[in-house]
């Protein structure tokens, strides 16, 4: 399989043949630069397969994403770096306006919480059931979310998995 990488489109892995599927990475001087920014070692986190991952500060701003995560959001990174979380994944409640973080319904929200819970402890959140009401030019949606958080430094790691509503018992974000 073709690697390239997420971040420059560098050629990561060339694969065994033309026209077989491509997969995203994160080549070495990317990496390097990410981890320069941050001060922190999170190679090992930022491009999990599949899983959408966000890198935060205790605020919920956001300092970083995965190539998932971007594509989950539907935004290129720029825009959303050192935004609110709420606001870079469209959360209806970030539209209010108050804004993220300052409306009665983000006191409950999961992604927030399980932020704050480790940030102040330093003890993981491990796949927390939580809705995502995410709001788009045609309608309000839910998504339902299963998030995780590690603490690397000063910087929160945000792990979003996407499920099936009728599977899992969620929580509003």
């Amino acid at each position: 399989m073709k690697r390239v990488c997420a971040f420059c489109n560098a050629v990561i892995n060339p694969g065994d043949s033309p026209g077989e599927p491509v997969s995203h990475g994160i080549c070495n001087d990317c990496s390097r630069h990410a981890l320069s920014r941050l001060g922190v070692d999170i190679a090992r986190y930022v491009d999990m397969p599949d899983a959408p991952v966000i890198l935060v500060n205790r605020d919920v701003r956001v300092h970083d994403v995965s190539f998932e995560a971007v594509r989950f959001i539907g935004k290129p990174p720029d825009p959303i770096l050192g935004i609110l979380t709420g606001s870079a994944h469209g959360c209806t409640h970030a539209g209010q306006p108050d804004g993220c973080g300052r409306t009665v319904g983000c006191s409950g929200c999961v992604i927030r919480n399980a932020v704050r819970t480790t940030y102040e402890t330093g003890e993981p959140v491990d796949r927390c059931p939580a809705v995502l009401q995410q709001e788009n030019p045609e309608e309000t949606r839910p998504i339902d979310l299963l998030i995780s958080t590690r603490k690397a430094g000063s910087i929160i790691l945000v792990r979003i998995e996407l499920v099936d509503a009728s599977t899992v018992k969620t929580s509003a974000v």
